[in-house]
Formats: structure tokens, sequence, C-alpha cells
């Protein structure tokens, strides 16, 4: 026999050794870019701590990753971005797995890699997403509520993309605002901003950061517009201390919507062309300073401070036994004038209640209506009804 193998001998071997270098890749990192399962031996259970403190890849740090945590994360090992260009850190990703692929995303962010999370249960998988190519259109976002209260740690989820609502209560011009914020999303069709006038807010969708930036602008331009209309003098804001907001607006708006018969009849002649129709009042509660925003005439506007001195009480300390219950009434007039009814009560409740642990009944005019906003229990409710049917008589006739 002869001592030097046959070509065909050789080829054998060739292809032989190629196989025997490719199976450890194979193993590591499938066709379709899912990650092959590890060997158990190699997992453990979380929270993990995965140390990285050499220069790599994202490809190979993925790999570990998914080795040691069994995540399962979907990426393309020939992207150039995964594979080609290298990570420098020391760091230690450590937690469950949110907090391992939110850590992955900063860690990825400047290589223009981020990570999204598609389906749900045993269907979940994290697709890996080159920002900068087509798969842009692979960007799904996640919806996440923005408020004043998280909006710090949403700023912080670089690398996590989102979509979500703002409302606005004071910007008029949406569509001039939202050409202002166009400017600051991802370009390249990656972030977006869209005005809903009919709902008086914006749907914004890009990286987390972003989103929280144009929340805070948003806010800004929220408070430069309601400054604008305060100098101007056609809406005032009004602190509450005890009540809510926006259901104090609500009781507010359903009891000064209501006019005289005197004004409904107004209303219904058309003015005269030198006549200025008044300006139409307006409450709103703005939640996130709970504050009342009161839009109206000079007259609207201190008739809505009285009473909101007399609804937004504090809620008393419970006691043995306890206070009767508080109601709030609307009194209308048909003859006395509101200011001098109220006051004409207040005077006979002071000295009726003078060294009485029974505080008297709290009244508020509302010249604008001709009535009385009553707050008292039942009992000295009913006594007041009898007294403004005594005070509520015509004036008399000359002579009489």
């Amino acid at each position: 026999m002869s001592p030097h193998p046959s070509p065909v001998c050789r080829l054998a071997l060739v292809l032989l050794g190629a196989v025997l270098i490719a199976a450890p890749i194979s193993r590591a990192v499938a066709d379709d870019g899912v990650p092959a399962a590890p060997p158990a031996a190699e997992r453990t259970a979380p929270p993990w701590n995965i140390p990285i403190t050499e220069e790599t890849t994202a490809g190979e740090i993925l790999h570990r990753v998914v080795a040691i945590t069994g995540l399962p994360i979907v990426y393309d090992p020939q992207n150039k971005a995964v594979r080609g260009e290298r990570i420098a850190c020391e760091i230690t990703l450590h937690g469950g797995a949110e907090d391992i692929i939110a850590q992955l995303r900063q860690l990825f962010f400047p290589n223009n890699l981020t990570i999204v999370h598609h389906g749900e249960g045993r269907a979940s998988t994290y697709h890996v997403v080159d920002t900068r190519g087509g798969q842009v259109l692979q960007l799904r976002p996640e919806f996440a509520s923005v408020t004043a209260e998280n909006v710090a740690r949403i700023e912080q989820q670089v690398g996590r993309f989102i979509t979500t609502w703002i409302p606005v209560q004071h910007i008029t011009d949406l569509r001039a605002a939202r050409g202002a914020l166009q400017r600051i999303v991802s370009q390249g069709n990656v972030g977006n901003v869209t005005e809903v006038p009919a709902a008086s807010g914006f749907v914004v969708t890009d990286f987390a950061p972003n989103v929280a930036a144009i929340f805070r602008l948003l806010q800004g331009m929220e408070d430069q517009a309601l400054a604008g209309r305060v100098q101007a003098g056609t809406t005032i804001m009004i602190e509450v201390k005890h009540a809510r907001a926006d259901l104090l607006a609500a009781q507010l708006t359903q009891h000064f919507a209501k006019d005289t018969p005197a004004a409904e009849e107004a209303r219904a002649r058309a003015p005269a062309p030198d006549v200025v129709t008044p300006r139409p009042l307006r409450i709103t509660g703005d939640l996130r300073t709970n504050r009342l925003l009161v839009s109206g005439s000079k007259e609207d506007i201190e008739a809505v401070a009285a009473a909101v001195n007399l609804l937004d009480a504090a809620v008393p300390a419970q006691a043995a036994p306890a206070p009767a219950k508080e109601t709030v009434v609307m009194i209308r007039l048909e003859h006395a004038k509101a200011n001098e009814a109220a006051g004409a009560l207040m005077n006979l409740y002071a000295r009726r209640t003078t060294g009485r642990s029974t505080p008297g009944p709290r009244v508020v005019p509302d010249a604008r209506t001709n009535s009385l906003l009553v707050a008292a229990d039942d009992e000295t409710l009913a006594a007041v009804r009898d007294l403004i049917s005594l005070i509520d008589q015509p004036a008399p006739a000359d002579g009489e």
C-alpha cells in the first residue's frame, strides 16, 4: 500500500475537518439567527449575574446571555452591528429577564441596536433590531403611560421603543405644536408625533428618552399657553386644598350652567350689533396641580371663587358622635337680592348660634343667578328654607 493517501482520501479528510470546525458554530447560533439551546449545565436560575469584562461583540454577548439565562433572543449573526462592531466595557448584567433585556438595550444602543419584545407566553421572543437599516419596519412599539410621576424613569430606559398618549388642555394650535415636536423624534421614519385635535392630545411613538423629552416640552408649552390666558384676564387659577379638582369642576359646572329665567329670555333674543356677547363660563379641573382653571367674565369668576370657598372644605376628623351630614343646595330668589338675603341669614344665625357647639349654615350669594348656595345639615336646611320664604317677598307698594 502506498504511504500517501489517494486524492479521494485527501478530499474526505478536508470535508471531515470542515465539519468538525463548523460544528461548535452551528451549536452556538442557528441558521435563522436563533441561538441553539445550550447545555442545561450552563444555565442558572434568576436573578442572574453576567460579567462583561473584556472587549467583545454584541453577538458574543448575546450568545453568552442565552447560554446562561435561556431567554428566547432572536438575532441575525451576519449583521455587521452584531458581529463586526466591538464593544469595550466592564459591567455585570444583573437581575431577572426584564432587567437583563433593559441593560442589553442600554449596552447596544450606541451600536444602533435595540431589542423588541414580540408575542406573549410561550410564544414570547426578543428580537435584536438594527435601527439603521430596513429592520426599522420591525420596530413594534409597546404602550407606556407617561406621567409627571414616572417621566424621570421613562427617560432612563434607553433603547426601549414605546408609544403613548399625551393629552393637553391649553394648547390651541396642535398642528403648529406638532411641527415643533417632530424635530425632536428619531429620524428615518423611526419616531413620529401625530396630533388628534378632536381629543386634544398627541400620539407619540419613539425611543423612551425622546418620548420623555416631548412630554416635558409639552408641559412647558402648556404652562406658557395658560400663563398667556391668565395675563389676558380671561382665566384665573384657583388652588383646591381639600377636594379633587376634577370632581369640584364638574359640580360647579353643573350649578353655573343653570341660568335664571331672565337670562334665558335675554339669550333667546338676538343681540344688537353693538352689543358684545359675554364670554362663556368654563371650569376645568387640572389634576396635575389640583387647581381649577376658570374662564369667563369678571362676575362669573368672582361667583365661582366664592362657591369654591364654600365647597372646598376639609373633611372633619372622625369623632363620636359623628356630626350630621351636610348638604349643599342652590335656592333661587324671586324678589329679594341675593347679597342682602345672605347677609340677613348670616346675621340671624350668628346671634342664634352664639355659645352653641352646633355651627350654623354656610351661605354664599350668587348675584349672577340671584340665588343662594347653602351648606347645612337637613334640619338646619329646612329652617333656612322657611326663613328664606319670609325674606323673599315682593317689596311693598308705595303707601302701604
